[in-house]
C-alpha cells in the first residue's frame, strides 16, 4: 500500500473580517458608495448597514464628510444595504449580489422625511464593474452544482473560460493526487497558473504548479477564474488565477448526499488490445479491462448560535479499480534458447572472436544459433523474470496481458463562521486530503 498524504492539515484559515491586512480582497468583496440628498449633495455621519441575507449578519460603517463609505472584507453572497440620516427617510436596497473579489458600487439617494418612513429598492442595483480592471469569469453557486463537470472535478469548469484550454500533458493520480485539469492559458506555460481557497495558496510552488487539492464540488460557494490583467497581490502569476471561495453554514439546516458508480458492464472492448483472437476465456478477447469506479459524499450545514455562529462540513470519497490490456513483445521460446534462425539478415555474432574491440575477424554462431553452453547465467536468469509469449511464437505481437490498480481517496472539510459584533465576522476552515494506491 502506498499512501500519498495531499495537504494533511492543509489550508486552515483564521481570517477576521474586519482586519484587511487579515482577510485581503482575494477572498472578499467589497460594498461601496456615496450617500447624497435630493440635490447631490454628501451626507455626512449616515449610518449605513450591510446585511448578509442569509445569516443576517450585520456590519456597519459611516459615511465620511464626502459621504462615502467602503465596507470592505465581505463574503460573497446576497446582501441588503441599508441607510439612516436625521431628517432623511430611511433607504434599504435590497438584492446586491457580491461575487468575490469584487467591488459593487450602491450609491444612495436620501428623501426628506422621518427616519420611520422608508424608501425599499427591491430591483437589484446594475452590474457595471467599473472598480476593477482585471478579465475573468465568475461561476456562482448555483452554476457550479448545476454545471456537469467530470467526476465532480470543478476543476474542468477552467475550460469554459474564453482563452483557456486543456493541456495536452495531463499526467496520472500518482503525480497528481488532486487529479486537477492543468491547462494553457493565454498561450503561457501551465505552471504559471496560481490556485487559492479561501485566500490560501493552493498551488505546489517549486515542484510543478499543479494544484494541490479540488475542492468538493457541493463545499464551493463560487468560483471566480482570472486570465489578464491580475490585481496587483496577483503580479506573479502569468497564467490564471482560480480563486475558491468555500460555504459557510445559514441560520437554516441543510445539506445533501450523493452517489455515482461507474462499471466495466457498460464499456465496449477496445478492438486492438481486447478482442485478440485466442485470448479470454472464450478465445474471443479477454472483453473490457476491470473497473468499477464509486464516488460517494455529501455535505450539511446549519448555525449553532442564529445570526452569530454556524457551521459547515463537507466529505467526498472515491473507490475506483481499474485494469488495463497490454499487447506487446516478449522473447519467443526460440530466442530463450539462443536460436535467431528466424531473423537471418541480422547475423548473431560470436563475441570471442575477432580482435580485442570485438571487430575484425568476428565470426557469426553457425545459423544465427548460441549454444547453450555459451549463454551467460545472468541472462537466463534475467530472462526467467519475464513472462513468456501467450498468443503465439511470433518475433512481433506475441504476448497479452492485464492488470489492475485499486485507488481510494478521503476529502473532509470542517468550517465554522462567527460574528464579530458591528464590525463583520470571522471563520475558520480544516481541510484534509488523503490519496491511496494499491497495486
Amino acid at each position: 500500500m502506498h499512501s500519498l498524504r495531499c495537504a494533511a492539515a492543509a489550508l486552515v484559515l483564521l481570517a477576521l473580517a474586519f482586519a484587511p491586512s487579515a482577510f485581503g480582497q482575494a477572498v472578499s468583496g467589497t460594498i461601496t458608495g456615496v450617500v447624497t440628498d435630493p440635490s447631490n449633495a454628501a451626507v455626512a455621519a449616515a449610518t449605513v448597514t450591510i446585511t448578509n441575507v442569509d445569516t443576517s449578519i450585520d456590519t456597519i460603517r459611516e459615511t465620511d464628510e464626502t459621504g462615502r463609505y467602503v465596507n470592505t472584507n465581505l463574503l460573497p453572497g446576497n446582501y441588503s444595504v441599508a441607510v439612516e440620516a436625521v431628517g432623511f427617510q430611511r433607504f434599504v436596497q435590497e438584492n446586491v449580489i457580491l461575487r468575490v473579489d469584487q467591488t459593487v458600487r450602491v450609491d444612495p439617494v436620501l428623501q426628506l422625511g422621518a427616519v420611520t418612513e422608508q424608501v425599499v429598492v427591491s430591483a437589484a442595483p446594475p452590474m457595471l464593474k467599473s472598480e476593477k480592471t482585471d478579465v475573468g469569469s465568475y461561476i456562482p453557486e448555483d452554476q457550479l452544482q448545476a454545471l456537469p463537470t467530470f467526476g465532480n472535478n470543478l476543476s474542468k469548469l477552467y475550460n469554459t473560460v474564453p482563452g483557456v484550454i486543456q493541456n495536452f500533458f495531463q499526467i496520472g493520480i500518482g503525480e497528481n493526487p488532486s487529479e486537477f485539469n492543468a491547462t494553457l492559458v493565454n498561450g503561457q506555460f501551465f505552471g504559471n497558473s496560481e490556485y487559492e481557497v479561501d485566500g490560501i495558496t493552493n498551488t505546489a510552488y517549486g515542484f510543478s504548479g499543479f494544484q494541490i487539492i479540488v475542492p468538493n464540488q457541493d463545499s464551493v460557494s463560487e468560483l471566480k477564474i482570472t486570465t489578464a490583467s491580475f490585481d496587483p497581490e496577483f503580479g506573479s502569476s502569468a497564467g490564471m488565477v482560480a480563486q475558491y471561495v468555500t460555504k459557510s453554514g445559514t441560520n437554516e439546516v441543510h445539506g445533501s448526499a450523493f452517489w455515482y458508480n461507474r462499471n466495466k458492464f457498460s464499456f465496449a472492448s477496445d478492438p486492438f488490445t481486447e478482442k485478440v483472437a485466442g485470448t479470454g476465456p472464450n478465445g474471443t478477447g479477454t472483453g473490457p479491462a476491470p473497473f468499477n469506479w464509486n464516488q460517494f459524499g455529501g455535505s450539511a450545514g446549519g448555525p449553532i448560535a442564529k445570526n452569530k455562529v454556524f457551521w459547515f462540513t463537507d466529505y467526498q470519497g472515491v473507490e475506483a479499480t481499474q485494469g488495463a490490456q497490454l499487447t506487446s513483445t516478449v522473447p519467443n521460446d526460440a530466442f530463450r534458447r539462443g536460436d535467431f534462425s528466424a531473423w537471418p539478415d541480422q547475423p548473431v555474432f560470436d563475441p570471442s572472436s575477432g580482435d580485442a574491440n570485438g571487430g575484425l575477424g568476428r565470426s557469426q554462431f553457425p545459423s544465427n544459433q548460441i549454444p547453450a553452453s555459451r549463454i551467460n547465467p545472468v541472462a537466463s536468469n534475467l530472462l526467467a523474470l519475464m513472462p513468456q509469449a501467450n498468443l503465439n511464437q511470433d518475433t512481433q505481437q506475441n504476448f497479452n496481458a492485464g492488470d489492475s490498480v485499486t485507488t481510494w481517496s478521503r476529502q473532509w472539510d470542517m468550517r465554522v463562521d462567527s460574528s464579530v459584533g458591528d464590525s463583520g465576522m470571522a471563520f475558520a476552515r480544516y481541510t484534509l486530503a488523503q490519496v491511496y494506491l494499491d497495486n
